[in-house]
């Protein structure tokens, strides 16, 4: 059985990808009932991961399981599956998905000129022209401090070492008496209520410095976005791709 669904994804041009831990256990419902549960599965996951998502990514979802049902099954789930959205390129999405997209792209407009620089510029000069730091790496730590922004992000390479950027940052606001808290997405799926940012209580205006996040998938990015809101405070998300900003 397991060399015929090898060969289905091959022929799909599918790669199987095992889980590494707790696979699901192979129930006894019919085929096409099993399939049905695993794309229901399929669609929460991938819409809590990313505004849209390909046909592909789901079957790869539902095929990782090992289960037994073949590619007709799935294909008719996935067809059949209500509250699916097709979209352009062979994507789809759901309503919740878009629905979690707007409150974040929201989230972040409404950031867009609501606060006052945390630093003035003639400040951050002075501190900066003492530190021999790279252009990226300045033009990044005038972005942090001297923004209007509740939202900020640093996307991609700032120069060779990122962290002493963020130390600069941190030191400079907190030189002026501004609390700057550091906070480290984790690689291992966690929950995001257990993370510094949802324990802790802060001051209007603390700088929340958020390393790695493009690790959030879709639906955490939008709740710490909600939090910072919640907090009064402000965030510096830094991560290679984060979703809603441009690289610096």
């Amino acid at each position: 059985m397991r060399q015929l669904w090898n060969a289905e994804a091959q022929a799909a041009e599918l790669e199987l990808q095992h889980p590494q831990a707790n696979p699901r256990a192979i129930r006894s419902d019919s085929g096409a009932e099993l399939a049905c549960q695993l794309v229901r599965d399929a669609v929460e996951h991938n819409g809590n991961e990313r505004a849209s998502f390909r046909l592909t990514s789901l079957q790869k979802y539902v095929l990782s399981e090992i289960q037994p049902f073949n590619l007709a099954e799935l294909e008719a789930a996935i067809e059949g599956f209500p509250g699916l959205i097709k979209t352009v390129g062979n994507r789809y999405t759901t309503s919740s998905a878009k629905e979690q997209e707007r409150r974040s792209i929201r989230l972040i407009r409404h950031g867009q000129n609501s606060v006052a620089p945390l630093v003035a510029e003639s400040d951050i000069n002075v501190y900066l022209k003492n530190h021999r730091l790279s252009p990226e790496q300045l033009s990044a730590i005038r972005i942090a401090l001297g923004t209007s922004d509740r939202f900020v992000a640093w996307v991609g390479a700032i120069g060779d070492d990122l962290q002493v950027a963020i130390g600069h940052t941190q030191t400079l606001a907190e030189t002026l008496n501004y609390t700057a808290k550091r906070c480290v997405i984790p690689r291992a799926k966690t929950d995001i209520c257990k993370l510094p940012i949802y324990s802790s209580s802060v001051q209007d205006n603390t700088l929340w410095i958020v390393e790695a996040a493009d690790r959030l998938n879709a639906a955490d990015a939008c709740k710490l976005l909600e939090r910072v809101a919640e907090q009064n405070a402000r965030a510096l998300l830094i991560g290679q791709l984060v979703a809603g900003f441009a690289p610096v």
